[in-house]
């Protein structure tokens, strides 16, 4: 059966509150737990909800917590589902259509021809090529601008190094859409400014995001992982060295293989894989193929790119490599990239999605050699900081959903406090009291909930719902 309970844990510090919905595992076996993507905004008062929250987030402090909203003006433009065509922009550089867009709007901005009407409530350019033009009405219904302004018109000035937005819905949005009778809000996702590079959307999902056996998002830094397989559920831990990476034609890969082409992590090869934990900036010769997600979204030889928050450049010096791979990708015609992982395939994974750090594992304490730190994003997480906490887990015969509450009022006495939040190691002594054996951390802080049958069972510190990227929901097979 699934049940549900409220636990306080009392200590020197302050009071401690737990939600807890059980599962037992022979009740499991009539349901699916499984990852969900949030859905990107499909309506404007949507969007406006994402302006907002992007205005308060440029206030939020080092630990994450919302202030007040900021006065800054947001330009905020909806991410595209699936993958498409390449442009080819100047005969130096490929870019995904979707990239081309926002660069063309970005210019549009810097040029001082797009206006904002606050009266009609419509976007206007001045000045403007007929392609200019075309691309403003492609994006009429995908994009908003906010401002504090009561001019009749004013050009448009964002300051915030945000123009895309990937899935956006709160847990109880994402449980009623699926239908599901429980959930918890699921892994991390891009969240600040400094996790945007121009190739990242805001509330992009960060790890592996694995759902019905396709890769919708690649493992990127080694974080712990749940794997929902046909035998049952295992924590791992997974990364890009995980992964076969099919572009074009061809599968490139970091074992040696005779069916693909052997490629080294941040460091110099003929091919090279580099993530953020190398460098913001790439300074190499050679094609240089940005990745994000499941997307190839720029292709080009110049010798600097930025490296994306939450993806990777594959640099080929070998030019007649990258000219087949560029040949492939023009005869496809699409900037998808297939991921495959070896042992997720051996262990017949169905669903995954990547949190961490693991906490639990047979009852033992893991020691967390998890990349998380060195401004990879969630940049501003604290692990050894009392703070809301969510907690994926199992016992010897239930799957539990845990969330840890914490009120934020740091400015009362302990004794007063509803619940101060708990540390890691404060984490793992609650779960080992509750009968945990393998355990997970999840995204924390303010996307902190949890809900069965349609209530939110704990008590979110932003005092409301937290818009997330993903989320773990229990639905009917």
């Amino acid at each position: 059966m699934i049940g549900y309970e409220k636990r306080v844990f009392e200590s020197e510090f302050g009071k401690r509150v737990a939600h807890i919905v059980r599962i037992s595992f022979d009740e499991l076996k009539k349901l699916d737990i499984k990852p969900v993507l949030a859905r990107v905004p499909e309506k404007k008062e949507e969007l406006t909800q994402v302006a907002r929250s992007l205005r308060r987030i440029a206030t939020a402090d080092k630990m994450g917590v919302r202030g007040l909203e900021s006065k800054d003006n947001v330009l905020v433009i909806s991410k595209e589902d699936g993958a498409d065509a390449f442009i080819e922009e100047e005969g130096r550089m490929m870019l995904s259509r979707e990239l081309y867009r926002v660069q063309v709007v970005k210019r549009l901005i810097e040029k001082g021809k797009l206006f904002y009407d606050n009266q009609m409530d419509e976007f206007k350019l001045k000045n403007a090529t007929l392609q200019e033009e075309a691309i403003l009405k492609e994006l009429k219904s995908k994009i908003i601008y906010f401002s504090e302004s009561n001019e009749k018109e004013q050009v448009v000035k964002p300051t915030l190094p945000i123009t895309l937005c990937s899935g956006y819905e709160n847990l109880m949005e994402i449980v009623k859409r699926n239908k599901a009778i429980a959930g918890i809000n699921g892994g991390y996702f891009l969240n600040f400014p400094e996790e945007i590079s121009k190739y990242d959307a805001f509330n992009d999902p960060v790890g592996l995001l694995m759902i019905n056996k396709h890769i919708i998002n690649p493992p990127i830094f080694k974080r712990g992982t749940i794997l929902v397989s046909e035998e049952g559920i295992e924590l791992d831990t997974l990364s890009v060295l995980d992964l076969t990476i099919k572009v074009g034609d061809t599968k490139l890969g970091f074992k040696e293989n005779s069916s693909e082409v052997k490629v080294k992590l941040n460091s110099e090869s003929e091919v090279s894989l580099y993530t953020l934990s190398y460098a913001r900036n790439l300074s190499e010769d050679g094609t240089k193929f940005v990745v994000v997600g499941k997307s190839i979204v720029e292709i080009t030889e110049e010798r600097e790119v930025e490296v994306p928050r939450n993806g990777f450049v594959i640099l080929v010096k070998e030019r007649e490599l990258a000219r087949k791979i560029i040949d492939e990708i023009k005869e496809a015609k699409t900037n998808s990239v297939i991921y495959s992982v070896d042992r997720l395939e051996e262990k017949r994974v169905v669903h995954g999605i990547s949190a961490g750090p693991i906490l639990l594992k047979g009852g033992k304490e893991v020691k967390n050699e998890e990349e998380f730190g060195k401004g990879v994003p969630p940049s501003r997480i604290k692990f050894n900081v009392r703070a809301p906490r969510s907690v994926f887990a199992t016992s010897e015969d239930e799957v539990l959903l845990i969330t840890i509450d914490d009120d934020r009022k740091t400015e009362l006495k302990p004794e007063e406090r509803y619940s101060i939040g708990a540390t890691l190691d404060e984490l793992i002594e609650i779960l080992k009291n509750i009968g945990c054996k393998n355990a997970i951390n999840l995204d924390g802080g303010g996307s902190s909930t949890l809900v069965l049958n349609n209530e939110v069972k704990n008590k979110p510190s932003d005092g409301f719902l937290r818009a997330i990227s993903t989320a773990l929901i229990v639905t009917e097979k």
